[in-house]
């Protein structure tokens, strides 16, 4: 809601024996993936969610577009070989 402008958000979970997904998506304005940074927007919440994910063995993935909404795709590994530090 303060960034995006969306209307609507739409969270699913996914799991597996191996892999836990969060996928977070909505219809707001969107922004260019390629051009985002901490420096340019004042903030750390992306940065902190890869480096989070990154620790336990996992990967944030971000769709976005100018005008096409954002989809933030978050997956992480389960079981005995996954890291348990972290979120």
């Amino acid at each position: 809601l303060k960034h995006a402008s969306a209307k609507t958000v739409n969270i699913s979970m996914k799991m597996d024996h191996e892999l836990f997904q969060v996928r977070i998506e909505d219809d707001g304005i969107g922004f260019d993936v390629a051009r985002r940074s901490p420096k340019a927007t004042g903030g750390q919440g992306l940065s902190n969610m890869r480096t989070r994910l990154q620790t336990m063995g996992g990967e944030c993935r971000i769709e976005s577009a100018p005008g096409r909404g954002t989809a933030v795709i978050l997956r992480w590994p389960l079981g005995k070989g996954a890291h348990t530090n972290g979120l």
